[in-house]
């Protein structure tokens, strides 16, 4: 996971592009679930990638019992229920609530990640115990994961280089 801390801004990026590309292009295919999981880990894959990177170096204080290995999980198994409504071509109201509870559950996952990873990287560079005060900015940042690169990950690549 410590590869996807070594790209570049423009290299994530561009990563994110294609497999977006592929995935919309394949979407009503069965290959769905191939090209969705390579999206999805494009973006979560960066997110938890921080998380974990940062917690390590953060040593006495790590975030502990953060779960974030199940969230990340979690966040991939959400996908599934849309995977198969798009590859089914119509629309089935019987899936309404799988769809919903499976966004809800999809969307708070990538929070949590997204929480953690700002909290780890914001708590390396200070120190200390933080608030979410502390490290909104870095939660925005990373959440907006479009915009974040541009302003994380050159941050990220000179700490991983003096590594």
């Amino acid at each position: 996971m410590k590869l996807f801390l070594k790209f570049k801004p423009w290299q994530l990026f561009t990563i994110w592009i294609i497999t977006s590309i592929i995935f919309f292009i394949t979407m009503r295919t069965m290959f769905w679930w191939i090209t969705f999981e390579l999206y999805a880990f494009s973006i979560v894959g960066w997110m938890y990638s921080i998380g974990k990177y940062f917690n390590k170096l953060n040593d006495k204080k790590a975030i502990v019992n953060y779960g974030e290995e199940i969230w990340f999980i979690l966040y991939l198994i959400c996908g599934i229920p849309f995977g198969y409504y798009f590859a089914n071509f119509g629309y089935d109201t019987s899936n309404d609530l799988i769809l919903k509870i499976s966004g809800l559950i999809g969307f708070v996952s990538m929070i949590r990640l997204a929480n953690f990873s700002a909290k780890a990287y914001k708590q390396y560079n200070n120190n200390k115990d933080l608030k979410f005060s502390d490290y909104l900015e870095e939660f925005i940042w990373i959440t907006i994961f479009i915009v974040g690169i541009w302003r994380i990950q050159p941050e990220i690549n000179k700490i991983i280089d003096k590594k």
